[in-house]
């Protein structure tokens, strides 16, 4: 059985503001998708969303470990910060994503977040997080 949970806010301050309910999950569920919805689109950078499972974010870790040009001792490496948010472009008033998620499910027992962090001028923001139930 699909369940799907949804956050919701008018104005979105950002700075890692929580929005909408808390779910608590009485089963064991899979992470099917997320879609983030604006009425008024981002203007000023990305929407940044994260949505936590027991204040753990659902999300793969994104930072990048990429090498800058070589020094006589070798690359100099250097790692972007921790980033499991997703998020909504410049311009775009919906988005769906689907390959995101960590291995893993959602435990019968957890308590589901929602998190904006940087809002960047959207508005009327709506973010659905699809889950199907394990039997």
């Amino acid at each position: 059985m699909s369940r799907i949970l949804t956050f919701h806010e008018k104005d979105v301050i950002g700075g890692g503001s929580r929005i909408g309910a808390a779910y608590y999950m009485e089963a064991d569920y899979s992470p099917v998708a997320v879609r983030i919805e604006a009425e008024k689109a981002p203007s000023d950078g990305e929407l940044e969303v994260d949505i936590y499972d027991d204040g753990v974010s659902i999300f793969t870790n994104t930072a990048a470990v990429f090498s800058a040009a070589p020094t006589t001792k070798g690359p100099t490496l250097t790692s972007n910060p921790s980033k499991t948010t997703v998020s909504l472009t410049v311009g775009q008033t919906h988005e769906e994503l689907v390959a995101n998620f960590k291995s893993g499910n959602i435990a019968e027992g957890s308590w589901i977040t929602c998190k904006i962090f940087e809002n960047r001028g959207a508005s009327n923001i709506t973010i659905q997080l699809e889950l199907e139930e394990i039997e």
